[in-house]
């Protein structure tokens, strides 16, 4: 029996204390129950002063743990250095598979970077502001407070309840964005993903992303409303399929002869990745795969993508088993240990510790860049490329990474690779 996902949930409840008041976080409960179960929920406040008192019944009422703060020093909220420490001290400590906090601060970068680090998938919760722009690049979610909005269907209106449905927004620019960026990773991945690895890539591009921004209950219904997308299944899992027609118009714009882009944006340094033939899954994906590898018996390399299938009894798609592989052969990681009988070569993923495994992927993408000589290798953007790797510490160690890459690049340029 595979247990449910569980999730930890800290709340900053004198900065959100407006969003508290108006029961929002109820809202957002039922949001995180969808992907787990919220054990642990705890709200930081000093719970004695007048402003906050208000609040205890509604949160007691949600099952949250109200732990006290106090403010030795006027004008500073104590809460963030608690909340930082604890968040920290019981993700070390406990089996939780996310930690969700809630705050509209951004001093609190460190702590995200820190968790996703040991592992934990993180996602941030605060209002729309230019704080919340700063911290969600070191999310793997992050949830605009703006945006949770109620997803009951009812309203009230001169007492009366009436049934709605939520707005579509599909006319906007952030909306037509969004589309194209399914329609692209739909492609990088040879037409195909399922729907959780989709997610999962989205969010890793533009972690603010929430379908519910534009008006869907739920991101199955926002793929199942483009007309460029047809949705199968597959064992259990729903699967995005780029309809054929789309994808022979975004191939001929791909195939347009052009020269590379040098301009040092996320597009740019996507395109080209494209071209040189860089394929891309999700760090969830990704990381399940890798640890299904190391239990895997030496295979030729046709033979590992099915196997891992196999072992995952259909939760990770063969089209996402594939490009996991690819991406592994590609930065190095799988060794030869001799050839079977018919004089295939059989390959063992190295045994190396995940964090190593990440770092090389990153190295390798990088080293693809430099490549194909499509951008000046001394003037990298760091902001723009942050989005495509996959380590926490590729981003804190950008500069070694990049050294690393350079070097990795003209050995191969030696040995005529």
């Amino acid at each position: 029996m595979i247990s449910e996902v569980r999730i930890a949930l800290f709340v900053d409840a004198e900065n959100l204390a407006n969003w508290i008041k108006t029961d929002r976080l109820g809202e957002l409960l039922i949001e995180l129950s969808k992907s787990g179960s919220v054990d642990v929920r705890k709200a930081y406040a000093n719970w004695a002063h007048t402003s906050m008192a208000g609040h205890q019944g509604s949160l007691n009422g949600h099952g949250f743990e109200l732990i006290q703060t106090f403010h030795p020093v006027s004008g500073k909220n104590s809460a963030d250095m608690q909340i930082a420490v604890d968040v920290i001290e019981f993700a070390i400590r406990d089996e939780v598979h996310t930690v969700a906090l809630a705050s509209g601060d951004a001093d609190f970068s460190p702590v995200f970077r820190r968790l996703r680090e040991l592992g934990k998938q993180v996602i941030g919760i605060g209002p729309q502001s230019p704080l919340s722009d700063s911290v969600k690049s070191s999310c793997s979610q992050f949830v605009y407070t703006d945006t949770v909005a109620k997803t009951n269907g009812v309203a009230k209106t001169n007492g009366a309840a009436k049934s709605t449905e939520p707005k579509r927004v599909i006319g906007s620019t952030a909306y037509t964005q969004a589309v194209r960026l399914v329609e692209r990773l739909l492609l990088e991945a040879d037409g195909s993903r399922s729907f959780g690895d989709l997610k999962q890539v989205i969010l890793k591009t533009n972690p603010a992303f929430n379908e519910q921004r534009f008006g869907f209950k739920n991101f199955s219904t926002f793929i199942d409303s483009l007309d460029s997308i047809r949705v199968s299944r597959v064992n259990t899992a729903l699967v995005a399929n780029l309809k054929r027609k789309r994808r022979l118009e975004l191939e001929s714009v791909m195939e347009a002869p052009e020269e590379f882009t040098t301009t040092l944006t996320l597009a740019g340094y996507e395109r080209a990745l494209r071209r040189g033939n860089w394929t891309y899954a999700s760090l969830e994906v990704l990381e399940k795969c890798v640890r299904g590898l190391v239990l895997l018996d030496v295979l030729p390399q046709s033979e590992i993508a099915q196997a891992l299938v196999d072992l995952y009894r259909g939760d990770v798609p063969l089209a996402d088993a594939k490009i996991v592989v690819n991406l592994l052969m590609k930065s190095d990681l799988f060794i030869s240990v001799g050839k079977n009988s018919s004089n295939q070569h059989l390959w063992k993923l190295e045994f190396l510790p995940e964090a190593e495994i990440l770092w090389r992927v990153d190295c390798a993408m990088i080293a693809r860049l430099l490549s194909l000589q499509a951008f000046d290798p001394e003037n990298f953007d760091f902001e723009q490329l942050s989005p495509l790797l996959y380590s926490q510490e590729s981003r804190d160690r950008f500069e070694e990474l990049l050294a690393e890459a350079r070097e990795r690049h003209h050995r191969r340029i030696a040995v005529g690779v």
